[in-house]
């Protein structure tokens, strides 16, 4: 499983997907958080999918692999997609963690 193209955390369980480049059909425990395009040229989308209310801001962090801090957002309470761009940024790999006050999930994001 080291070469993944899509996570998709939902709620204490990880699920992989390895060559794809979008997650259709990926629903589990009724949340999941979507990273994609992944690789990606420039600017790739984190997106929530939940049946019920999200209730709590989704922290973003984007790192490079030192573990310096390059950007920061958040998708607020009931938001559900973030477009993150790595315009600027060399090629490579990138890791995007995810959190919250009750869960944290790391990505690892490609640019080419």
């Amino acid at each position: 499983m080291d070469n993944l193209s899509d996570c998709v955390y939902a709620f204490e369980r990880l699920l992989m997907a390895i060559g794809v480049n979008h997650v259709d059909d990926a629903v589990v425990d009724d949340t999941l958080i979507k990273i994609y395009p992944n690789p990606t040229s420039d600017q790739f989308n984190i997106e929530i999918e939940s049946s019920g209310t999200w209730d709590e801001p989704l922290q973003i962090m984007v790192l490079d692999r030192l573990g310096r801090v390059l950007e920061t957002s958040s998708i607020p309470n009931g938001g559900t997609r973030k477009t993150i761009s790595l315009n600027g940024y060399a090629p490579g790999t990138y890791f995007v963690k995810c959190f919250t006050q009750t869960f944290e999930h790391n990505f690892k994001v490609i640019k080419v």
